[in-house]
């Protein structure tokens, strides 16, 4: 009798794990992350009357954060609130997302109210702009990815959306500085390193890769038509080529240096220009260190431009790799940067720099590599 009640548990017990086990996803069935699926649409699609958002293939909502925002293609993660509700989640999916009508043609917009971030069940995530204000019968959604199009949605949308914010959150105009004192005035830019780990994959990036010295470590001065305001200029003395043909002994690198803020009348919201702000993630050329860098083409022959993280590498004196940028240093001062600036019609203006320091430091992907192991990855 034992015998038999033993093998019937152990029979219960097996179907129970191979239910369970069935139960689990199957991640050849999940959708492709959400940044790829874009990328296509937006590409094979020149269709007015595509609603691009429709299109995406999404699992589950799991989290959304909303902030006060006014720069388009960024999201500020000082969020007024984070929503976890499946029921709230599931309205900002039907109604906000999907259920919003596309607008016809290409838009020029002002900066937005709210910039939203939502996470999917698979990881995924995905941004979006918004404006909308109490009263107003019309709300409209952007997708950051793409800032070309708008979607619209009715006044019962907008006051089911306003009612997820705080009431000391909710906006009546837009947000163009964060105080205003005189003729003075602040703006906070949260910031946080981009930083792509994956070797191989910026191995295949790039087009170039170069080893040798920088000449100077103060930006070099170059036609205007080479860069944005965000680039500068630095040569570089090649010593090796060690991806690609490269016949100068001496190239002129442009690399990301700055973050550029368009700045706004703190309470019209007219053009006031575009202030620099040092980038402190962005790794700066020593002239007396040996360095590997991943480079690639820019519009013109002889035009080259290196990536923002980690693609900056100095050669120690035994063969060992170490990354330059900032948030591979344990000795790098994370705390917020302040910077005050006088604009042209006697506005001052303060830049915090307000750094995001989770997992400080991170670690360097290229620690435990010699030159020659970087060159056999390379060939």
């Amino acid at each position: 009798m034992k015998t038999i009640l033993l093998a019937c548990t152990l029979l219960l017990l097996t179907a129970c794990s191979t239910e369970s086990q069935s139960a689990q996803p199957n991640p050849s069935s999940l959708p492709l992350p959400i940044e790829e699926q874009k990328e296509s649409l937006y590409k094979s699609t020149e269709s007015g009357e595509v609603h691009y958002l429709r299109e995406v293939e999404r699992t589950e909502p799991v989290w959304a954060g909303i902030s006060h925002s006014n720069h388009f293609g960024f999201i500020n993660t000082d969020y007024v609130v984070e929503i976890t509700d499946e029921d709230d989640l599931q309205f900002i999916m039907d109604e906000l997302i999907t259920g919003s009508v596309r607008q016809p043609g290409i838009v020029d917009m002002a900066e937005p109210y709210y910039g939203m971030m939502l996470e999917y069940a698979d990881g995924s995530t995905e941004s979006l702009h918004l404006w909308l204000a109490p009263g107003d019968s019309v709300g409209t959604i952007m997708d950051t990815y793409d800032t070309h199009y708008i979607y619209n949605f009715d006044e019962e949308v907008i006051d089911r959306y306003l009612s997820l914010l705080p009431d000391k959150a909710i906006l009546t105009e837009q947000v163009y500085a964060d105080w205003v004192e005189g003729s003075s005035f602040g703006i906070t830019h949260r910031i946080e390193p981009y930083v792509d780990t994956d070797i191989e994959a910026r191995i295949s990036y790039s087009e170039y890769i170069v080893r040798g010295s920088y000449s100077d470590s103060h930006p070099a001065e170059v036609p205007e038509s080479w860069g944005d305001d965000s680039m500068a200029y630095f040569p570089f003395e090649v010593e090796d080529a060690l991806k690609g043909d490269i016949e100068e002994e001496s190239l002129l690198i442009g690399q990301p240096d700055y973050l550029v803020t368009w700045i706004r009348h703190p309470e019209t919201g007219d053009d006031m220009g575009i202030i620099q702000s040092q980038d402190p993630f962005i790794a700066r050329p020593d002239p007396e260190k040996e360095v590997i860098v991943f480079i690639s083409m820019q519009d013109k022959d002889g035009e080259y431009w290196r990536f923002s993280e980690p693609t900056m590498i100095e050669v120690l004196e035994d063969g060992s790799l170490k990354s330059l940028a900032s948030p591979f240093n344990p000795d790098f001062n994370t705390s917020d940067r302040v910077e005050s600036h006088t604009l042209e019609d006697d506005w001052e203006v303060e830049i915090t720099l307000e750094l995001i320091t989770e997992n400080f430091p991170l670690t360097d992907p290229f620690e435990d590599l010699t030159l020659e192991e970087i060159n056999n990855l390379i060939k």
